[in-house]
């Protein structure tokens, strides 16, 4: 059995003076926890608001006093073992912790994996019949102080709000992307998926910027063999951005050059003859 304490006092104090928080989407108070060996449902009540706080914003139930268990069968382990009996996915981070008197509060973020959804029947008994807490495939949310089955509208603001990150996430890869592109000498790795889902990313006709294979540089500049392979070397005319590209395709890697490397050579040759 499962009982609510309420107040209407505007600013509620408790038996031993401290202030009463007011429930609301995100807290809810029990006067008490009692645990039957013969009915579950005393397992059920948490399972379900703790589902509804984590398709919503996030919450805390306190339970006041324990009756038939104690705070280690109320530890954050067993009541997530106790959630992934019933739901799907599973409730992520979940948190018990004792109110420092006899009683205990479990808490949950607002989960990013929302709609958490009830994949089995949540039954128990009540005078000899057999009572529905929640059934499978029902989704729960709060509303203001209630936990209660989500409607159409509930649904579309999960939905929105987990586009909205997507899309952020999206953005935020791609400006971490650029930034990185933009400071590296050596560019970074693509990986080519056959995925409709995958963001698609258009490769540019490189050719004019790099339109020079090695073998065109020798004739351009009419510096050959071991002469131009030192000066790339000395120079390390491969590492740097403004001078070439490497290609690869599969195990094959070419280099391809820029103008700024056949004018830079070019000028070599020139300072070389005078």
């Amino acid at each position: 059995m499962i009982e609510s304490k309420r107040s209407g006092l505007a600013n509620p104090i408790g038996p031993e003076g401290d202030p009463i928080r007011p429930e609301g989407e995100n807290f809810e108070r029990k006067s008490k926890f009692f645990r039957s060996q013969s009915n579950n449902e005393s397992d059920l009540e948490p399972v379900k608001t703790l589902t509804a706080f984590a398709n919503t914003a996030g919450g805390t139930i306190h339970f006041e006093i324990l009756e038939g268990c104690n705070l280690k069968d109320l530890d954050s382990a067993r009541i997530d073992d106790l959630c992934r009996r019933y739901v799907a996915p599973p409730l992520p981070n979940i948190q018990s912790q004792s109110d420092g008197k006899k009683g205990i509060l479990i808490s949950i973020p607002k989960s990013p994996l929302r709609p958490h959804v009830f994949k089995t029947a949540g039954n128990f008994l009540f005078d000899g019949k057999q009572k529905n807490y929640f059934y499978p495939g029902q989704i729960v949310v709060r509303h203001s102080s209630k936990t209660e089955p989500a409607d159409a509208n509930d649904l579309q603001k999960i939905f929105e709000e987990k586009l909205i990150a997507k899309i952020k996430g999206i953005g935020d890869q791609l400006v971490l992307f650029a930034q990185k592109l933009k400071d590296s000498s050596e560019g970074l790795p693509v990986q080519l998926v056959d995925d409709n889902s995958a963001i698609p990313l258009g490769i540019p006709d490189l050719s004019p910027l790099y339109p020079y294979t090695y073998k065109q540089l020798e004739e351009k500049t009419r510096i050959k063999g071991k002469s131009l392979r030192k000066i790339f070397d000395k120079y390390r005319i491969k590492e740097k951005r403004q001078f070439s590209i490497k290609i690869e395709y599969g195990k094959t890697t070419i280099f391809k050059y820029s103008e700024h490397v056949l004018d830079f050579l070019r000028n070599l040759a020139s300072e070389e003859a005078a």
